[in-house]
């Protein structure tokens, strides 16, 4: 998005910087086989190893085996994994090297990097080590990669995933030290065993890998303040308000914070019940343990200091990203405003902070500000008086903002269509929602700005005089006067601070714009209803069914509320040919994109899947704190699977099913019943030692095209599973959206009809 500097010098350093060719990360390569091969395959494997001696059980290990694995395969196939990229090969040299004076260990390790925003990397019992790019984003150097990647090392040699399983056994179940002990001192127990593998990671960890790497000691204390203050953004600089100004519009001053809370993490918080010690109590261990080494100077650098750069930005824009697709609209607009202080007119950037403002802007309008912006209390540094800002700021005035800001991104490039169509829904939500027309948009009194020769134009042979000028005219002059002032500025004439809380200049500087004041009559002009996210418009819809998306459709089993793994792929499976068998007979073309179908070659489907996860995933969230519509951030990535599939909806689907035995409330009644009426005795004795049984299928429809749901289906029935009830289900599914689809697109047809023959 183009940034409007109030100072015509900057405007010129930004058309003078080069623009990055930013693009979101992706996997390359061949996909790995922890993502391909079957879950159940995973769980047979890994219960014919040797488990541990005395710790688990056999059955107890199986259980262990099959919920990680479950979950485990969950996370790599959501498709917020990256495989195969420059940050991946990155991160495996640096592991890699680490791990180079234990070869024993070189072949098990594994290096996956995560979309998540969280400071965080952890690992696995089979070998995978996870780094989120939050936590790349955040780390100054190679060196406390380093160690953050021996830390985890540790955690798997040492097994501390499946001995915390055992622990957790013994807790629940009241044995060992934990037996006579109440249930918070219990709690309190398994934190301190957190704790002891924590301080195990971080000591041993340097010991036995970090130390004879060559890194710098010091790095290793440095790394606690990256985690120490993981909660922050990247930098802390002073957001300038000029970014938001013109040389006709300047910010209210009590929307602006005037002193920001001071930088202040408690590091000796209290860590009874968490699962990490404080910062204090770890850092104290590792200085006490450096200090004993040889004071020998390491390197912050061994693999590649500009590879850890490059690696560091690419993580930093891809936060911008992650922030938006989780709706944290206002970290977002802070993080971007930080890269574009090195990038100055990039356009991905530009476009991430347009975005903010517009999405903020339009949850303010329909009162979802308070489940998007971060809450003030937890805020300090220079962040905080962004949240200030928007959380206080007249939604009129951020509506205008985010109007002006996409205005020039639309001008600089006029045939983005996803800029375009962000424009005309802010502009559509400035006027019909927030009730602010052009003749309305008014310029400020002339002695308090320095006004362009554009807007002198306009202002031509008129003088705006001061209050103590305008009580000197006649009743007869002031009428003339405000009649003048109305027709050049769309406002009576209004005092300064009047024209500042009513937000009638936020547009002035785009007053003398004859492209711009078509652009919002011809928004005026439409016969437009501003509609909520239950309320189907399908005016824009084509006749005639195009290609459905079918994404990683899911398939849940609970007995007894315990979650069962055992052949939810083959019924998953089934389910999914029924789908593809009912849309052939209903004639409804699908393309169903599922993990298990890939092939170790097929990276570009690995991609698409991926993004329509995280595009789902975001407009759920969109539907869940919002009462109206609003464009998703990623629809700015869609069109060229669009394009490649002719593509219109997108939907998913889930089935799962639960089966229970019956409570003692329920076998007790059926009992007395039968003492009662022993003829009835069978009946009531099946009754008593039956199960119950539920299936539940949820199915959506999104139109990528109207950026809202055009269909959704619940079928919960209490019966148990059979296969006609998956084909029904997806019968009643696919029918009903076509039906939904047919019956409006007849209606636009009678519409259209009567209309020319009115004509």
């Amino acid at each position: 998005m183009k940034i409007f500097y109030l100072i015509l010098s900057l405007i010129f350093v930004l058309s003078a910087s080069a623009q990055t060719e930013f693009q979101p990360i992706q996997c390359g390569g061949e996909i790995p086989q922890e993502i391909l091969q079957r879950t159940s395959e995973k769980i047979e494997i890994d219960n014919q190893k040797i488990q541990e001696k005395g710790r688990l059980s056999k059955r107890q290990y199986n259980r262990f085996n099959t919920q990680s694995n479950y979950f485990i395969d969950e996370m790599l196939r959501s498709g917020n994994i990256i495989f195969g990229s420059e940050v991946n090969d990155y991160v495996n040299r640096v592991g890699q090297y680490v791990l180079s004076k234990n070869p024993d260990f070189t072949e098990k390790i594994k290096f996956f990097v995560v979309k998540s925003p969280e400071v965080n990397a952890f690992s696995i019992h089979d070998g995978i080590i996870f780094v989120n790019l939050g936590l790349l984003a955040q780390l100054e150097n190679e060196a406390q990669l380093a160690f953050i990647l021996s830390h985890e090392l540790i955690h798997y040699k040492y097994r501390h995933s499946i001995n915390s399983y055992a622990e957790g056994i013994m807790l629940n179940q009241s044995q060992g030290k934990y037996r006579r002990l109440s249930q918070k001192e219990r709690e309190r127990k398994s934190f301190e065993y957190s704790h002891e593998h924590e301080y195990m990671a971080d000591t041993s960890g340097f010991m036995e890998f970090y130390r004879n790497t060559g890194y710098d000691f010091e790095e290793v204390n440095k790394a606690f303040d990256v985690l120490l203050y993981s909660e922050l953004p990247f930098d802390d600089i002073v957001f300038d308000f000029k970014y938001l100004e013109t040389e006709t519009y300047k910010i209210n001053s009590k929307y602006i914070l005037e002193k920001v809370a001071e930088v202040s993490v408690d590091e000796s918080k209290d860590d009874a019940f968490t699962s990490h010690p404080n910062i204090k109590k770890r850092r104290q261990k590792i200085i006490g343990l450096i200090a004993r080494q040889p004071n020998t100077k390491g390197k912050q650098y061994i693999i590649s200091e500009t590879e850890f750069k490059d690696i560091q930005k690419k993580a930093r824009f891809e936060m911008s990203s992650m922030y938006l697709i989780n709706l944290d609209y206002d970290k977002a607009f802070y993080n971007s405003f930080l890269l574009l202080q090195s990038y100055p007119n990039d356009l991905f950037l530009r476009k991430a902070m347009a975005y903010s403002l517009y999405g903020i802007s339009s949850m303010k309008s329909n009162k979802g500000i308070s489940k998007v912006l971060t809450p003030f209390k937890e805020t300090q540094g220079h962040f905080q008086s962004v949240v200030y800002f928007f959380k206080n700021v007249n939604v009129g005035t951020l509506n205008g903002i985010a109007v002006r800001f996409l205005w020039q991104l639309h001008i600089e490039n006029p045939q983005d269509h996803y800029i375009t169509s962000l424009l005309d829904d802010a502009m559509r939500l400035l006027v019909y929602k927030n009730k602010m027309v052009y003749d309305q948009i008014s310029l400020p009194k002339s002695e308090e700005f320095e006004i362009s020769d554009s807007l002198k134009a306009v202002n031509a042979n008129f003088e705006i005089l001061s209050d103590e000028d305008l009580k000197k005219l006649s009743k007869y002059e002031r009428i003339r006067y405000d009649k003048k002032y109305k027709e050049l500025f769309g406002i009576k004439g209004l005092k300064l601070d009047q024209i500042a809380e009513l937000d009638q200049s936020v547009l002035s500087n785009l007053k003398g714009d004859v492209a711009f004041k078509n652009y919002m009559l011809s928004i005026e002009g439409e016969d437009y209803k501003f509609v909520t996210s239950d309320d189907f418009n399908f005016s824009q819809t084509s006749s005639g069914l195009k290609t459905e998306f079918v994404v990683n459709p899911s398939y849940y089993r609970f007995i007894n509320n315990n979650f069962i793994i055992n052949d939810f792929e083959s019924r998953k499976e089934n389910a999914n040919v029924n789908i593809l068998q009912m849309s052939k007979r209903l004639n409804t073309p699908i393309v169903l994109s599922d993990v298990l179908y890939l092939k170790v070659d097929a990276v570009d489907q690995f991609n698409e899947l991926a993004f329509f996860n995280s595009y789902l995933d975001e407009v759920m969230r969109i539907e869940d704190v919002h009462n109206g519509v609003i464009i998703p951030w990623q629809s700015n990535f869609i069109a060229p699977i669009q394009e490649k599939y002719g593509l219109r909806y997108v939907s998913t689907y889930v089935m799962a099913e639960f089966t229970s035995r019956n409570s003692v409330k329920e076998v007790f009644w059926p009992l007395i019943g039968s003492a009662v009426f022993l003829e009835a005795l069978p009946f009531w004795g099946y009754t008593a030692l039956s199960r119950n049984h539920q299936m539940f299928y949820r199915y959506a429809c999104f139109d990528i095209q109207t950026h809202r749901f055009i269909f959704k289906y619940d079928n919960n029935t209490y019966v148990k599973f059979r296969p006609d009830y998956v084909r029904s289900s997806h019968y009643q599914a696919l029918s009903g959206r076509m039906e939904k689809l047919s019956a409006k697109h007849y209606e636009k047809s009678k519409k259209e009809t009567k209309e020319e023959t009115e004509d």
